[in-house]
């Protein structure tokens, strides 16, 4: 396309400048001369338009696109106020009945139950205070895998910009210390769960994010 630009411009230029001139006095052009050379203009022009209007539209796509990836950044990287999305969070939590975020309880599986959600986290972490009394530690196992079951399912189905939970047990039973029971879940891990385990022990057991005390284990 190069070679073939380069010609018809010089073509364009002999016709309009050099051609007048061999057959006639100097700024004397005869009326076919003039033709010509109009007519050289305006093929010219055509081709210069013919040329330019498609690059004006790969230039008006180029822009539209980085438009749109530049929108796309601000939006991916817009700051999240996480402090906010966990307030509405809980607050949904507490109409939803669980009221536990708000004031300890006695629920069915627990003899008192609490949780906090401390502030200046970038998920949804939930610090959950439980006290057994009179229970074997099989019936205690799956009380919290029964639990963390359906909080897991809860939390997911709010729409709030957090993707990620974790619930922090402290555990005593009866006079005993203190024990731990950590679970970190993402919203894809858990509605991929859920489609595949409707049983709470498979559940919480195929969570990759787990940290569970001795006590617990292998029940």
């Amino acid at each position: 396309m190069g070679l073939i630009s380069n010609i018809l411009i010089i073509t364009t230029i002999y016709l309009l400048f050099i051609y007048p001139l061999h057959f006639n006095n100097f700024f004397q052009l005869n009326e076919y001369q003039v033709y010509i050379s109009t007519i050289t203009c305006f093929t010219f022009s055509i081709l210069i338009l013919i040329k330019t209007i498609p690059q004006y539209f790969s230039f008006t796509e180029l822009e539209y696109k980085s438009r749109i990836e530049s929108e796309v950044t601000i939006t991916d990287n817009k700051a999240v106020d996480y402090n906010k999305e966990n307030q509405i969070l809980k607050e949904t939590l507490i109409k939803n009945g669980r009221t536990e975020l708000r004031e300890t309880r006695e629920i069915e599986s627990f003899k008192s139950i609490y949780i906090n959600m401390p502030d200046n986290k970038t998920e949804a972490f939930f610090v959950i205070h439980i006290h057994f009394e009179n229970k074997d530690i099989y019936n205690i196992v799956e009380s919290i895998e029964k639990y963390s079951y359906d909080f897991f399912i809860e939390v997911c189905d709010i729409n709030v910009d957090v993707n990620s939970f974790v619930l922090s047990y402290f555990i005593t039973i009866d006079n005993s210390n203190k024990k731990n029971y950590f679970i970190r879940a993402k919203t894809t891990e858990i509605d991929n769960l859920k489609s595949r385990h409707s049983n709470p022990k498979d559940f919480i057991k195929n969570i990759d994010n787990k940290v569970i005390d001795e006590l617990f284990r292998n029940v």
